[in-house]
């Protein structure tokens, strides 16, 4: 930290600011705009250390830098436009290491802006770049309303050339962060952005309410400061004009500014230097247009003497701040002819000491004649602009001297032999050398290595092969019975089916499948006389029913008689509602007629007819499609009373139904002759009022092939799957998506026995579901023992067999170690038949994305992919259909734009409290809402959420029927002769003049926007107008009797926006919210927040106030004289019970069974109860039902307390489960998992009424909800999630409208999220070396299968390997060589690829990349059994100095540029990591050296074979740079170096050649054309060689202190996120042990029996299928003492040695009851060890201390998570 550090105030600020670190496209902004700061770009580009900048003065590369910088951003695919304030124009010179080089750094700001505004728009004319005066100026607010910006992206003054601190430099940056902040935008850290393979990872820094406001005024310097001198700037104004001068030679822009602010540094100085500087000035500009850019690698060159070289730093600081001031000067507009591409490149610092050294040893002769004319022409302009100031007698003293710089050596790398028929073909277009001979060849054993157990389990993959007492086992104890605990888990499961339905609402009902090939043969078919018996036979059966259905119904007229109106009609619905199929055909119509006829009677009486009016539209509307279902008699009154109500008539009888009369007298008399649509026309009234009961079915049609009738769409999907063709299906959440994966499982389990189908699920949440539901939908017999239908397999939960099953439901992550696991490449791998890809969107995430990817590469068979969310649709399906050209599959899109149910939007805005008394009575059936029917609640028109005018409006932007009609309106209004609206439009015109379907409004729709977007294009337009009006109106929805002219809310201001709420005010405002809810109907609700323990105190503060509200009313007279008459009634029942009881003569003592005698108890109490008195069920425990949300009609007291005892114990919050009690629910991945499960079962039971979620209920669960509720920002409530959350209500077959509202967020952030495009689909680099390395393993270990060869061969026969990239197939494979080298080189594959030494223990940690291969370094290079040596028995030490290197390898975080631990805190934390030890960094160094080496031919090598052309254009402009080049002599003068072939030779503009001194510098400055992924490359970064920022520390202090609340507090890891890392570091140490122990020996397993490969976070969640507490889950560890540390020691193969052990009452480890031939995972092998003398990699010693480490960590993660 400097001396002079920032401000305390503005310090404090910046530390508490919440931070997180985002993929700023795929987790964060999708395609939403963002802002640039120009500043910071220039200067996040500026603060380069390969950038040659203050003394070579090398401008042109940071131009480049720049263009580079935003290139990587579209690449990306982000979208955005760059800003610059005039006021931060001097912020950029805190690069700058001394003030006098402060106007270089401006200079190049100013440049680069001039270069941006004039060649960015040529080639990206969707980029704007804009100049502002202030962040504060009324211009920028005007921009900001706009353009709709989603974040900022800026930096904070924390500078990598000074170790990434925080100085008294960074304040102004940070107070414009704070600028931003006060605008309400989320600010994301240029300088902490790490580019990891197609995904931009920063830190986004979240905008909260301001509090205690920090001013800016005398922070940032305002204004345009010139701080040049008067002398310089009293001739700007005169030597201006000469920018249009002609002279005799062409002269560019560039040019040009050069002689005007040479001259005008002249003016100022007239010392001995200057004119000499200038002429050297002259010849570097002759130079320029001569040498081409790969010439102009000069060497650096220091001025002497001291006083010329001071002389030479005054005169180009004059120059720059000349040259600046010219460039903003207003009547700097240079010509066409002069055009301004060439300002890029006006100065090169060591061209221009290179000429000093010629013109000092006057070498201008050597100069040839061109270029000596070209500097006597400009030397001749320079005198005449300079007014003759310039002359050419200047002195030779100033000379110069080259500065050494050491030069790596740059051997040729040859690489190691490597031979492979399956992988030559591919590589043969890669011409590379070898060496002849490897030593890494020389240890390894003939043959590789083979497998021989699985590496998770131990169990052996032949069981002849090993005697059974290898099997690593457990004895059976009450604590330790798999088969019990397999029986709870189907006990959750069945339980969690039964609460599934199917999409008629319906329990799901199993269909029996029969295998076509086990089918028995058909009988011979029936006579014809047998046929005709049984259809009599049924004719009668039928007759008799419907006799009897009539006379029921008939007495069930009289019955609902008797019945108040309003209970008349509800009675019929619910009579409807229950009749089963073949009664509602028979008399559904005469129901629905009757209850037709009870609404007129209501509408005609009722005060307030609105609601009437739209029930009976809606039963005309299903009547008008029942024509064929109903009797003469019924139609001719349907028709009399649509004449009356002045509808459309009913279509002509088709029904063949014998006539009768109907059961219910029809008085049509006293029905009045009244228009149903009151004050509007048809039309008007249908779209105003009617649109959720609209006909929302698109072409439906019956199919044999479903149960229901599919809708055009889904036909194309069902007759894809029976073509057996793959389909990727685009709808949105509602639309009908779910019997697509049901259907596909149907065909595949009836084709026969061995198929097997697998579903890939992205959470394990939506794992258990689908598995719930195929159990619930799916049942078949087999004839092999073991097999099942389904089978669930991830990390913690295993329920049947997953390699007997036919269809498994999984993960990406379990289902890539299956593909890759050679056990399975001859048995389960080629039985693949599909693979189904739910939320395939997936795909783009930072994390798991690469997986997906890689997956859809790999997959043997025909695929189906589902989402609702992609945003590239097209694009990704081009990409898909590359994937399964290779396996000779056509691939499908199939697009459905509709949701099946609207979704209504709105905000609500807290009001004053009022004193909560108990929930109101439901005022609505519905749930639907309007605005103000809750306090606070204001609905939000899609359409002015359109802020940004330019922006193309979104394609899935759906608008209700009354929101277009709306709409149209206001168009109407706001039209113009030059904006009209066509009057076919109109929605008389528009659409059908009978009843309206949804399928008409969609058409209306997209015509109405069509014109409404050539309005938003055209800034004249009034379409401004037109959005605030439905800003305006969104407040006041409109009425039903209002009149057609008429426009609501005209003269209401539109609202206002809020900012962001704090957590407090968010629990105590949610309550009125909730409540409001449920007096409306439109319960049940998901509320979604994305902080777990955010959710918790949401669910904590409902059930508080529900609980406290309930202890005050029983305080008062109500309640207690309840229990007094309770107590009263009970002392009578107890008194009768008495009575009774002597009355009832007592049997003789014989052998009566106790069942005779409890039933003469019984009938004791029954006469007692006999009254049936209103207190006889009455429980004082039970909440009062003004006091829950809670619905106990669906769930008995008793059943709840039932279900909830069995999670007693299972360390969940009491508070949560009080709050079960109450209908509250929390659901999200850190919670108890058969507490989750219970939640979800509750909540589809239409028991709890209130959930409290973060994003994991958002992804395809079955959760339907009337509304949801999106409480409170944060930076994952993004577009996409946005979309899925939402996706929740008003599912398909449940509601008839969803309802969406905002609470706590700011209405600009509302705008941005429904007017929000969805993000693009982007894919990853997918050659990864482990994938790599895993694909020799299924190759050699599988004896190169067939199965395996294919999977290789297709993989690498793509056309296109990477979605979205533009990487060439032949780049990818160069990429692919030299990742085999780098296994080669560090004895992972042998000469033909065979897997050796720890290969396989490498390759399980996949999911660390990087990490992996470092720790795999440290374990070759010994260090770990020289660390466990040095520390002898000093346990604890040895525990804490792995711990460190550890923390230095895995769950790497970083604490961001400009950290500084708090001062004030006290904590246990130490925050910052320690620095690795330096064996250990040595190692790690080496290691990365070896792969720079590797990869630096790999980019050479490609260079020199497909790279012929110069590097010579700008990367993102395409502007040409430098001249036509072959200047030979020229370049021997000025000591020009070797031309790079790898580097950009726009880097060799500051002297660096072709050696790299780390992977990023190899990446980043690469030539064009190379396509290095930096995250493909197993480099490790370590501090503080390859960064200058610490890492967090906090897996080492959670080891030390074992605490929660400083991993929050002081390493700034929130709640929500700690047990994701800690558990991923559970889960590193779990599968090291694991891996070390097979490598050494499996018959270890006797001894440790550690977990299988799994956190222990994942393994704890096992606990929780036992009853009791006290179970212990599958990763405890026996009681056994591990092995004593010994010398190291080579074990023999457990198959030498004669097992001895036995097997009484023992059971394998996995709950399956059998063992597997070919189990799903990776395999351990007999692997060679290594050492030169066959020495083992590891010695025992090694493998007891990680055991002991893994035990200390995991005891401290159960618990503070208990």
């Amino acid at each position: 930290m400097s001396s002079e550090e920032i401000s305390e105030e503005i310090s404090d600020w910046y530390a508490l600011l919440d931070a997180r670190v985002l993929d700023l496209v795929g987790d964060y902004a999708g395609r939403e705009l963002f802002l640039l700061e120009g500043d910071s770009l220039v200067l996040q580009c500026l603060d380069d250390r390969r950038l040659d900048f203050h003394d070579g003065f090398q401008l042109l590369q940071a131009v480049w830098n720049v263009e580079r910088f935003l290139l990587k951003l579209l690449t990306a695919r982000c979208f955005f436009n760059i800003v610059f304030f005039d006021e931060n124009c001097e912020l950029v010179a805190c690069a700058a290491s001394n003030k006098k080089h402060a106007s270089k750094y401006k200079l190049a700001r100013e440049v680069i802006i001039r270069h941006l505004k004039s060649n960015l728009g040529k080639s990206h004319p969707h980029i704007d770049v804009r100049s502002f005066t202030s962040i504060h100026s009324v211009e920028f607010e005007d921009y900001l309303r706009t353009v709709n910006v989603y974040f900022v992206m800026c930096h904070n003054g924390a500078l990598a050339a000074k170790g990434g601190n925080l100085e008294s430099s960074s304040e102004s940056w940070l107070l414009l962060v704070k600028g931003f902040m006060n605008h309400r935008y989320n600010v994301a850290l240029i300088n902490e952005i790490e580019w990891r393979d197609s995904k931009i990872i920063t830190r986004v820094l979240q905008a909260r309410v301001v509090r205690n406001h920090i001013s800016l005024e005398g922070n940032v310097k305002r204004g345009a400061k010139q701080i040049a001198e008067a002398s310089i700037d009293q001739h700007i104004d005169a030597l201006i004009g000469y920018q249009e001068q002609s002279f005799d030679l062409d002269l560019t822009a560039g040019a040009r500014l050069v002689l005007l602010a040479v001259s005008a540094t002249l003016l100022k100085r007239h010392d001995k230097w200057t004119n000499f500087i200038a002429a050297a000035v002259m010849l570097h500009l002759a130079f320029l247009q001569s040498l081409a850019l790969s010439e102009r690698r000069l060497p650096n060159l220091r001025i002497l003497p001291a006083e010329a070289s001071s002389a030479y730093d005054d005169f180009l600081n004059d120059f720059s701040e000349a040259a600046r001031i010219f460039i903003r000067h207003p009547a700097w507009e240079p010509s066409a002819q002069t055009a301004e591409n060439s300002l890029h490149d006006i100065v090169d610092g060591r061209l221009l000491r290179c000429c000093i050294a010629i013109l000092s040893d006057d070498n201008i002769s050597f100069l040839g004649k061109e270029t000596t004319d070209r500097f006597e022409l400009l030397l001749d302009c320079l005198h005449t602009v300079s007014e003759g100031t310039f002359h050419r007698d200047w002195p030779s003293q100033m000379k110069t001297e080259k500065i050494d710089i050491p030069v790596l050596d740059h051997e040729k790398h040859k690489l190691l032999p490597f031979s492979n028929a399956i992988f030559d073909k591919h590589l043969a277009d890669v011409c590379i050398d070898f060496h002849t001979a490897s030593s890494c060849d020389k240890a390894t054993r003939a043959g590789g290595v083979r497998e021989f157990t699985h590496w998770h389990n131990r169990r052996p993959l032949d069981p002849k092969r090993f005697t059974p007492s290898i099997t690593p086992s457990r004895r059976v104890t009450k604590w330790n019975n798999p088969v019990r605990r397999s029986q709870l888990q189907m006990r959750d499961m069945i339980k969690y089916a039964a609460s599934l339905t199917n999409t008629k609402g319906n329990a799901l009902r199993p269909t029996t499948i029969t295998s076509r090939r086990s089918e028995p043969v058909e009988e011979k078919k029936s006579t014809a006389k047998k046929n005709r018996v049984i259809q009599e036979n049924k004719e009668r059966k039928a007759r008799r029913e419907e006799s009897q259905w009539l006379d029921a119904w008939k007495r069930k007229l009289d019955d609902n008689r008797k019945m108040s109106p309003n209970r008349r009609l509800m009675d019929m619905y619910d009579y409807l509602d229950k009749l089963e199929d073949g009664k509602e055909r028979f008399l559904g119509t005469e129901v629905r007629a009757y209850a037709f006829m009870l609404l007129i009677l209501q509408w005609q009486s009722a005060t307030v007819s609105a609601e009437y009016a739209v029930k009976i539209w809606d039963q005309m509307r299903v009547l008008r499609t029942l024509p064929g279902l109903m009797t003469k008699s019924c139609h001719t009154v349907l028709v009399n009373l649509c004449s009356k109500l002045g509808l459309p008539s009913l279509p002509p009888l088709e029904s063949t139904i014998p006539d009768r009369l109907l059961s219910f007298p029809v008085n049509l008399e006293s029905v009045k002759s009244q228009s149903l649509s009151g004050g509007l026309n048809f039309h008007a009234f249908q779209l105003v009022n009617c649109g959720p009961y609209m006909d929302r079915y698109t072409n439906s049609k019956p199919d044999r092939r479903v149960e229901f009738e599919p809708d055009e769409w889904q036909r194309k999907v069902l007759d894809e799957l029976d073509a057996k063709r793959s389909v990727f299906v685009v709808a949105p959440t509602s639309a009908g998506k779910t019997f697509i994966s049901f259907y596909a499982m149907e065909q595949i389990l009836r084709e026969d026995d061995e198929g097997v189908l697998v579903y890939v699920a992205p959470t394990k949440a939506l794992v258990n579901q689908i598995a719930a539901e195929i159990h619930g939908r799916f049942s078949k017999s087999y004839q092999k023992k073991g097999q099942s239908v389904w089978a669930i397999h991830t990390r913690d939960t295993r329920v049947h067999n997953p390699n007997k099953c036919q269809i498994l439901v999984t993960v990406p992550h379990i289902l890539q170690i299956m593909l890759l696991a050679p056990s399975n490449a001859t048995t389960w791998a080629p039985r693949v038949k599909c693979i189904i890809f739910d939320e395939i969107h997936c795909i783009g995430q930072a994390d798991d994305g690469l997986v997906w990817e890689q997956l859809l590469l790999l997959a043997p068979c025909r695929i189906i992919a589902l989402s609702a969310t992609v945003g590239n649709p097209e694009e990704f399906t081009d990409w898909l259909s590359s994937t399964q050209q290779t396996l000779g599959v056509p691939l499908t899109l199939i697009r459905h734009n509709h949701r099946f149910s609207d979704l209504r939007k709105f905000v609500f805005y807290p009001q004053q409290s009022v004193d909560f008394m108990g929930l109101p009575k439901v005022t609505s059936k519905e749930g639907i809402l309007e605005s103000e029917c809750i306090p606070g609640l204001s609905f939000v028109h899609p359409i002015a959420s359109l802020v940004t005018r330019g922006r193309k409006m979104p394609e899935d932007l759906s608008l209700e029927p009354q929101d277009c009609y709306s709409l149209w309106r206001c168009m109407v209004r706001h039209q113009s002769n030059r904006f009209p609206v066509p009057a076919e439009l109109n929605p008389q015109e528009a659409l059908p003049s009978s009843f309206i379907r949804k399928a008409d409004v969609f058409s209306w729709e997209q015509r109405l926007k069509e014109v409404l977007s050539d309005w938003m294009l055209d800034p004249d337009s009034p379409f401004d107008n037109l959005r605030i009006d439905l800003q305006r109106g969104a407040q006041t929805p409109m009425s039903f009797q209002e009149p057609d002219e008429k426009l609501w809310g005209e003269g209401k201001p539109p609202p206002t926006d809020i900012g962001a709420v704090s957590k407090d005010e968010l629990c105590r405002s949610v309550f009125p919210l909730l409540v409001g809810l449920h007096g409306r109907n439109a319960l049940p609700a998901i509320l979604f927040n994305y902080e777990r323990t955010t959710c918790e105190r949401l669910a904590i503060s409902v059930f508080l106030e529900l609980q406290t509200a309930e202890e005050k009313y029983k305080e008062g007279p109500v309640w207690i004289q309840k229990l007094k008459d309770y107590e009263t009634r009970r002392a009578a029942v107890e008194k009768m019970e008495r009575k009774l009881a002597s009355t009832v003569k007592k049997p003789r003592k014989t052998a009566a069974d106790d069942r005779g005698s409890q039933s003469k108890e019984q009938s004791v109490r029954d006469a007692a109860g006999a009254e049936n008195h209103p207190l006889d069920n009455f429980d004082s425990d039970v909440p009062l039902d003004q006091f829950t949300f809670a619905d106990f009609r669906k769930l008995t007291w008793a059943d709840l307390m039932e279900e909830i005892q069995e999670l007693e114990g299972h360390h969940i919050n009491p508070l949560l489960l009080e709050a079960l009690k109450r209908g509250i629910g929390v659901h999200h991945s850190g919670m108890n998992r058969r507490y989750r499960l219970l939640v979800e079962r509750l909540f589809r039971l239409g028991f709890l009424r209130v959930i409290i979620a973060t994003g994991t209920l958002a992804l395809g669960i079955n959760m339907p909800c009337a509304t949801v509720v999106f409480c409170g920002d944060s930076v994952y409530l993004t577009a996409l999630n946005f979309r899925q959350a939402a996706g929740r209500a008003g599912r398909r077959g449940f509601d008839l409208l969803g309802n969406v509202i905002f609470h706590g967020i700011p209405l600009s952030k509302v705008y941005q999220l429904i007017s929000s495009r969805l993000p693009d689909l982007n894919g990853h680099f997918p050659i990864t070396t482990s994938l790599v390395l895993r694909l020799f393993i299924l190759l050699h270990n599988s004896n190169e299968s067939v199965y395996a060869a294919a999977a290789i061969n297709s993989l690498l026969s793509q056309a296109r390997l990477c979605l979205g990239g533009q990487e060439s197939k032949v780049k990818v494979l160069h990429h692919l060589r030299f990742s085999i080298e780098y296994l080669r080189r560090q004895h992972l594959l042998g000469f033909q690829g065979e897997p050796i030494d720890f290969a396989c223990g490498i390759s399980h940690l996949y999911f660390t990349e990087k990490s992996g291969f470092a720790f795999h370094a440290l374990l070759r290079a010994g260090y770990f059994d020289e660390l466990c040596r040095s520390y002898g028995a000093n346990t604890d030490r040895l525990m804490k100095a792995m711990m460190i290197v550890l923390a230095h390898l895995f769950g790497r975080q970083s604490l961001g540029s400009g950290y500084r631990k708090k001062q004030d805190l006290k904590s246990p934390s130490i925050v910052a990591l320690p620095d690795m030890d330096p064996k250990a960094a040595n190692v790690i160094r080496a290691h990365n050296q070896e792969i720079l080496k590797t990869f630096s031919a790999y980019v050479e090598t490609f260079a020199m074979q497909h790279l012929e052309q110069p590097e010579d254009e700008l990367p993102l402009t395409g502007v040409h740079v430098g001249g036509s080049g072959n200047n030979l002599e020229l370049c021997e003068v000025l000591g020009a170096m070797d031309t790079n072939i790898s580097r950009s030779a726009f880097v060799g503009l500051s002297g660096h050649g072709d050696e790299f001194d780390s992977v990023s510098d190899l990446c980043e400055t690469a030539r064009s054309g190379v396509i290095i992924e930096q995250g493909a490359i197993p480099h490790l970064d370590l501090y503080p060689d390859d960064t200058g920022v610490p890492l967090n520390a906090y897996l080492y202090d959670f080891f030390c202190h074992g605490s929660l609340e400083p991993l929050e507090t002081a390493n700034s890891i929130s709640r929500s996120d700690a047990w994701f890392v800690l558990n991923d570091f559970s889960l590193v140490l779990a599968t090291i042990v694991t891996s070390l122990q097979n490598y050494l020996d499996p018959e270890l397993a006797d001894k440790f029996n550690p977990a299988d490969a799994a956190g222990a976070g994942d393994n704890a969640s096992l606990e929780n299928e036992s009853d009791n507490a006290a179970d212990s889950d599958d990763s405890d560890i026996d009681s056994d003492p591990p092995p004593t540390r010994t010398q190291e020691t080579v074990i023999e193969p457990a198959a030498q040695r004669p097992s001895t052990k036995s097997h009484k009452d023992i059971i394998p480890e996995s709950w399956d009851e059998e063992s597997d031939d070919a189990e799903e995972e990776d395999c351990h092998v007999e692997e060679s060890k290594g050492g030169e003398e066959g020495d083992p990699v590891v010695s025992l010693e090694v493998l007891k201390s990680f055991y002991d480490l893994q035990q200390r960590f995991d005891e401290k993660f159960r618990a503070i998570f208990a």
